[in-house]
């Protein structure tokens, strides 16, 4: 029987399966931290009720189990765990095989008011998944870290969610594929790093384009809005300092911040909105000659 890993380095999730001696390793997957949670959560339920489908016709049928299995990572990759691993399936779900999917819908509403409550920046609830964890500290690659052996899905998310409030990541909404990213670093991104199907580059660097499929910036010209606004604000600041209402020291340190607010917004790293609220409140600061 096959051996199944799951741990987190460096922001990065990995799942692995191992032969039984843990010497030769299977099959693998990894992405960004979370991002495996956040794809589960934007499935619809219709989605969740076809996988309880596929499990129950792993568990009695006695054929095709291995494309029935493949279909389920389709899914999900959180159905990697099931891959290659009859047995475990067997143990896991034949308990309770006619509520299977009350037991994945309930497991998927939790995630998806995680999410929902993240990205509101609610308070988030009690987590109400339970899990037996079975976790060891190895050394992989030279990194000291937790590794899960789950016995079950719910193992998975159990763990994933321990992590994710451990370490209080902020979460937004891709503005150009719509789902849920976290933000480590960038916290002014509005884009994911998901790979765009069909075109190897990510939501993040394709940002400078003009994005047909969000209909809130579709119907007029990113750049021309934002260096209108600027360019409005930098007439009346130049103006000031022709009246002899504020220095030229002032409008230096004044045109260097709003430079950087727009350059920004050109990249779609803000929104247009932030950027004009950027510009009203700071009409008259001109005292911090750092950038912000």
């Amino acid at each position: 029987m096959s051996i199944y890993k799951v741990y987190i380095i460096n922001n990065e999730e990995h799942f692995e399966i191992w032969n039984d001696s843990l010497t030769v390793l299977i099959t693998s997957y990894s992405t960004t931290f979370t991002y495996t949670l956040c794809d589960y959560a934007s499935l619809s339920k219709k989605d969740i009720e076809h996988s309880s489908e596929i499990i129950k016709k792993i568990i009695y049928e006695k054929k095709n189990k291995k494309a029935l299995l493949s279909e389920l990572v389709d899914i999900s990759k959180i159905y990697l765990f099931l891959q290659d691993q009859e047995q475990h399936i067997l143990k896991s779900w034949k308990k309770y095989p006619d509520d299977i999917a009350n037991v994945l819908i309930q497991e998927y509403e939790y995630i998806s008011l995680f999410f929902t409550q993240a990205v509101n920046n609610k308070t988030i609830s009690n987590i109400l998944l339970e899990g037996t964890l079975t976790v060891k500290i190895e050394n992989i690659n030279n990194r000291i870290c937790e590794v899960l052996y789950p016995k079950h899905t719910s193992d998975v998310f159990y763990f994933l969610f321990t992590e994710m409030i451990k370490r209080d990541i902020l979460f937004k909404i891709c503005r150009r594929c719509k789902r849920v990213f976290p933000c480590f670093e960038h916290k002014n991104t509005c884009f994911c790093e998901r790979t765009v199907s069909g075109i190897d580059r990510t939501c993040l660097q394709l940002r400078n384009k003009k994005i047909a499929e969000d209909k809130s910036i579709a119907d007029y010209d990113i750049r021309k809005t934002v260096m209108a606004v600027f360019e409005k604000a930098y007439k009346r600041q130049r103006g000031r300092v022709d009246y002899g209402s504020k220095t030229k020291k002032q409008f230096k340190v004044w045109s260097k911040k709003a430079r950087h607010q727009r350059d920004l917004c050109l990249a779609m790293q803000i929104p247009i909105s932030e950027f004009e609220e950027w510009i009203t409140k700071n009409d008259w600061n001109y005292e911090d000659n750092r950038v912000d």
